[in-house]
């Protein structure tokens, strides 16, 4: 569907009321209005801006790795045991 043909795409929450919710039984008794529209797109506006900080936090993650290493032993001079291999 485009412009050109003269159909309006669905909006996105429409279609994900459509694939997701309608039907399913955690969303009985409710529907697609505004409310489930605003709801939605405060959820996307959360999502989005966390997902754009990943790749900013995993940079922060390796370099802290790289400066502080995992030790190989704990204070007791016993090995980690998450290092070792599973026996079986």
């Amino acid at each position: 569907m485009d412009y050109n043909e003269g159909l309006k795409p669905l909006p996105a929450s429409k279609k994900v009321w459509d694939e997701c919710c309608a039907g399913h039984k955690a969303f009985e008794g409710m529907v697609f209005n505004s409310i489930f529209t605003w709801r939605l797109d405060a959820v996307a506006v959360n999502h989005n801006s966390k997902k754009s900080r990943c790749a900013e936090d995993l940079k922060a993650f390796k370099q802290c790795r790289a400066k502080y290493r995992v030790r190989s032993h704990n204070d007791f001079g016993m090995p980690r045991w998450r290092d070792q291999k599973q026996k079986g």
